[in-house]
């Protein structure tokens, strides 16, 4: 993550600090690199000042706490429940017990395949989750379901869908309270559920009617996020399924209040000039220009501008 967390620089000035959780490798930018060029700094982190576009703030140390609260995944599944948006058999579980109780009962049924996912409150890129078929549990689900109890306190309990499109509403809270968008990207997104990539083709595969729902969505949940006293940049990640042989968007599986690789694409489009896709690890597409290389060397971030529907 403190390698990824480079691609940040697109925020950045030339006299900035750009912080990263870790030490980084001296080779991790790219020869003849176009980005901005912060000082990249480490350890432990007593301020933070966050860029959006022009706007620029120091953030109060107290906004840590709510930044926690908002991005427990048990804010977003109060939130979905609240809306009406929640996928059914979705539900907060705090013991192994309670996970083979509510299987038993038909939790995963509403999958097609019967599958599931329990997720831990706090994490990110498809970390510290449990993603099994079946409504039994076997002794070494119930191994890693207690250890994941065990550090995390409650996980979100969720049937695993037939997911065709994977799509994000980007936005931002101001200090105001005022909630504005930005247009929809696509999720390039293994079987998983791990992010690999942003495309910034503004939802183009989405109906109106599924845009229409999904920006709904995102504005309720802006709202709750000021009420809950977060300002700043927030992603709602949404998809679309198959359910009963129809399409249907489910449009809130997760809730980020913070800077995500889908915001960070934005930027990156806005100081390029054109859209384009930014893609996490695997082959440089023809054209594409790396933006974070691995200590081998190898693209672990790259940049790919978009023709058509599709990166060259």
């Amino acid at each position: 993550m403190a390698l990824f967390a480079t691609t940040l620089r697109v925020y950045a000035e030339e006299d900035d600090e750009l912080w990263v959780p870790a030490p980084v490798h001296e080779t991790w930018r790219p020869p003849g690199d176009q980005g901005p060029h912060p000082r990249l700094v480490w350890g432990e982190l007593r301020e933070a000042r966050v860029r959006w576009g022009d706007d620029a703030r120091v953030a109060p140390s107290e906004r840590a706490a709510v930044a926690r609260r908002v991005n427990d995944r048990r804010f977003a599944a109060a939130l979905a429940a609240e809306l009406g948006v929640a996928l059914p058999g979705a539900r907060v579980v705090s013991s192994v017990d309670e996970v083979a109780a509510h299987l038993a009962a038909g939790g995963a049924s509403a999958s097609p395949t019967g599958a599931w996912v329990a997720k831990a409150a706090w994490t990110a890129a498809g970390r510290d989750r449990v993603r099994r078929i079946g409504d039994t549990l076997d002794d070494a689900t119930r191994t890693r379901l207690a250890r994941l109890l065990a550090a995390h306190g409650a996980l979100v309990f969720e049937p695993w869908m037939a997911r065709t499109l994977d799509v994000g509403q980007g936005g931002r809270v101001d200090d105001a309270g005022e909630v504005t968008l930005v247009p929809p990207h696509r999720a390039l997104v293994d079987d998983g559920g791990v992010i690999r990539g942003i495309v910034l083709d503004d939802g183009a595969a989405l109906e109106p009617g599924e845009s229409a729902h999904l920006a709904e969505t995102a504005r309720a949940a802006g709202r709750a996020l000021a009420s809950a006293g977060y300002a700043g940049p927030f992603v709602v990640d949404a998809f679309v399924h198959e359910h009963a042989g129809r399409r249907a968007l489910h449009p809130m599986c997760e809730l980020n209040a913070r800077l995500t690789f889908g915001l960070v694409a934005r930027a990156w489009a806005e100081h390029r000039g054109a859209p384009l896709t930014l893609g996490l690890g695997g082959p440089l597409p023809v054209g594409g220009t790396p933006l974070v290389l691995d200590e081998t060397g190898a693209p672990a971030a790259w940049l790919a501008e978009i023709r058509g529907n599709s990166p060259r």
